[in-house]
């Protein structure tokens, strides 16, 4: 056993020590490639070999952490796009993204997150897309999103999550995606101009509120079934989804609505999972 670790670490050192980077260099895109390369340690030894590095990505390895002193070089500071999918990670120093001020792509899918401390993207004020799913994640930092106002894309999937982070400064997000989680509360979303695509099946929601779904010229794509606790709706919540939206719901949902809101219901001609005349119950 102690031969099969001394191993490991002569590997891992390597890694980090020699002058031969294992990523690929993509001139036209100015991208480090360091795709499925059985990378155990980032090789910080591949940023003085390259200047103004645009894209990383470190899909497919066996990464365990990530630390801000692996990210300090000059050659990372117009770093745009940084993917760490794939990989074994289960801690992330909060701090490791400050200097990436002008990254607008993070995914950190398919990991071992158990948590993501509240600091983590405060510097990010370029972010579009951030994507944390598939992780084992129970707590966001509330106030995560404080002053990241450019998010379009956010993907939380199949994670333990209970509350969801404030989310009023995002403004312009267009993509919300949170199935199969322990969410337990939603806010409005009205402020959200641009949603276009929603979904919050498969949590422990027991209820919406009221003035829920923004008013939008885009087509929207709503998932909001499979919440056990969740029986009830008014149609408000909804209604405010253009014609020829898809809004999915549960078959045993009650839907609460005042004869005016029922017809606009049916007028919208949305592509439903289940017929919404049967949901509905009118209310004076």
């Amino acid at each position: 056993m102690l031969q099969v670790l001394s191993v490991f670490a002569l590997f891992s050192a390597l890694q980090c020590t020699t002058s031969d980077c294992p990523c690929d260099w993509v001139e036209a895109t100015r991208t480090l490639d360091c795709e499925n390369k059985g990378i155990y340690l980032i090789p910080t030894n591949c940023w003085d070999q390259y200047t103004d590095i645009r894209k990383v990505s470190f899909h497919e390895n066996a990464l365990m952490s990530l630390s801000s002193s692996d990210f300090t070089h000059s050659n990372l500071q117009n770093l745009t796009e940084f993917t760490a999918s794939v990989n074994n990670i289960q801690s992330i120093d909060g701090e490791v993204f400050n200097k990436m001020k002008n990254l607008h792509w993070l995914d950190l899918s398919y990991n071992h997150l158990t948590s993501l401390p509240e600091y983590t993207i405060k510097e990010l004020h370029q972010l579009q897309f951030f994507d944390i799913s598939y992780n084992s994640i129970d707590l966001l930092g509330l106030s995560m999103f404080y002053n990241i106002t450019k998010l379009k894309v956010f993907n939380m999937n199949y994670n333990f999550i209970s509350e969801l982070p404030n989310l009023e400064s995002l403004t312009e997000l267009n993509r919300l995606s949170a199935p199969y989680n322990r969410i337990e509360s939603v806010p409005s979303l009205t402020h959200m101009e641009n949603l276009e695509y929603l979904n919050f099946n498969f949590n422990e929601i027991t209820e919406i509120p009221s003035i829920f779904i923004p008013a939008s010229s885009n087509t929207m794509d709503i998932h909001l079934s499979k919440n056990r606790f969740m029986l009830t709706i008014f149609a408000s919540s909804v209604l405010p989804a253009p014609s020829e939206s898809s809004v999915c719901l549960d078959e045993a949902l009650t839907i609460y609505a005042t004869q005016e809101e029922a017809d606009e219901m049916m007028e919208k001609n949305w592509k439903v999972c289940h017929d919404l005349n049967d949901a509905i119950v009118i209310v004076p």
